[in-house]
């Protein structure tokens, strides 16, 4: 099984957006992408902001996810809006959740 950092088994993650959730194949990428970048700590970054969102602070499965959500908003309160309507933090945050 393809692992990402923290303890996160792509492969299961993967199997629950398209099994439990449903989502399309095209949205099961763009979610898997965004949490490979936090899972890594690579961080989310978008041209829009100065900064990446949590940039060497890789986020894993025991973390306060809500918490997580609530950085993620105070970021884009800080640094703009994803005008991808949620597809770089929102969206992927809420299915980790």
């Amino acid at each position: 099984a393809r692992l990402a950092a923290h303890g996160v088994d792509m492969d299961r993650f993967e199997g629950f957006l398209r099994g439990a959730l449903g989502l399309s194949e095209a949205n099961v990428r763009a979610v898997r992408r965004q949490v490979d970048l936090l899972t890594s700590g690579a961080g989310v970054d978008y041209d829009q902001w100065d900064e990446p969102f949590r940039k060497n602070e890789p986020i894993s499965l025991d973390m306060d996810l809500g918490e997580l959500k609530a950085a993620a908003q105070a970021h884009e309160d800080h640094f703009g809006k994803d005008l991808g309507n949620g597809w770089r933090l929102s969206h992927p945050i809420n299915k980790l959740i």
